[in-house]
């Protein structure tokens, strides 16, 4: 069956929908939500690029509420695939993964899902890609990152992430939000201390109005 066929065929069954408000769109984002404003990259703490769809805000920031808390999941396959635009393949190594930023158990199963590892699973079929969402593992429950300042943040996740399989060579990191860095600089250090590059940071936004990350 040709793929424009198939793709009418689901359209008609199923129209797609705009990630942000919900009305009916081929695209990811509506005409009147319109795309997230492309931002330039910034480097971590640890020196790695993090680069991400647009800041938190506006429809982006709705379309990542609505992934997490009303819950709606199916959203992370749209919303990953627009990653891909975001992901330089220069900076791809063979057998490089992609590793979601993990939950703690507990709030997995309150949630029922890592939006994280959704949108991580989504990125990597997009850009054929294995996805490895067990690699890391949160030992430790944290507080609410929201809820505490910089300094706090990185205190906060300070030994709360290990590794849980073998290190692989090269690894890009998912997170749905970046704000100080904390969490994803957490999680970089446990990487890189058992030999694996992370070689990015991929994240569906970053807010501003903060702090640099470097």
């Amino acid at each position: 069956m040709p793929a424009p066929f198939t793709d009418w065929l689901c359209d008609w069954i199923a129209p797609r929908r705009c990630v942000g408000c919900d009305t009916v769109s081929r695209d990811t984002f509506c005409a009147a939500c319109g795309a997230p404003d492309p931002i330039e990259p910034e480097l971590s703490e640890d020196g790695v690029p993090i680069h991400a769809l647009g800041s938190y805000q506006g429809p982006l920031a709705a379309a990542i509420r609505r992934l997490k808390y009303t819950p709606c999941p199916a959203l992370a396959r749209p919303l990953g695939a627009a990653l891909a635009g975001v992901l330089p393949r220069a900076v791809l190594e063979p057998g490089s993964v992609i590793v979601p930023v993990p939950l703690h158990p507990r709030r997995l199963a309150e949630r029922g899902f890592n939006q994280s590892a959704l949108v991580a699973r989504a990125l990597a079929e997009r850009m054929g890609l294995r996805s490895q969402p067990r690699l890391l593992s949160r030992v430790r429950e944290t507080a609410q990152q929201a809820e505490l300042d910089r300094r706090a943040r990185a205190t906060n996740v300070s030994d709360a992430f290990t590794l849980s399989a073998r290190a692989p060579r090269s690894a890009i990191l998912i997170d749905d939000v970046v704000t100080t860095g904390a969490t994803v600089s957490a999680c970089v250090r446990v990487l890189v201390a058992q030999g694996t590059r992370v070689i990015a940071i991929i994240a569906l936004a970053r807010t501003t109005g903060r702090p640099p990350l470097s």
